[in-house]
């Protein structure tokens, strides 16, 4: 099964906040266009809307690919920097969801 969170990224170059969805755990069998959007970084891709910089996340990931399960953590590389990142965020493995909390705000 495929789970996602959202979490908080802060933007190195200018300070920018904004809400990145974090897959925790990635299953292709169910999802084929996920494969895809892995082996092109893109559920790791963040661009920043205010400087426009564009980073990797970096945070572990299982991988479900048809029964053949693997961990996946994405890394800054000089290939990454040649396709236009500017370098790489580790996002915390405590996944706060501020769409939930914006919710319970809402209730109190």
């Amino acid at each position: 099964m495929t789970q996602l969170c959202h979490c908080k990224v802060v933007c190195p170059n200018c300070g920018e906040t904004s809400v990145k969805s974090k897959y925790n755990s990635v299953n292709t069998t169910r999802k084929p266009e996920l494969k895809m959007q892995v082996a092109k970084w893109e559920l790791y891709t963040w661009v920043c809307p205010k400087c426009g910089k564009k980073y990797i996340l970096s945070y572990p990931s299982l991988i479900n690919d048809g029964g053949i399960m693997w961990v996946f953590t994405a890394h800054f590389s000089e290939e990454l920097a040649a396709r236009g990142y500017s370098g790489e965020i580790v996002v915390d493995n405590e996944c706060e969801d501020p769409f939930i909390e914006a919710f319970w705000n809402e209730k109190e």
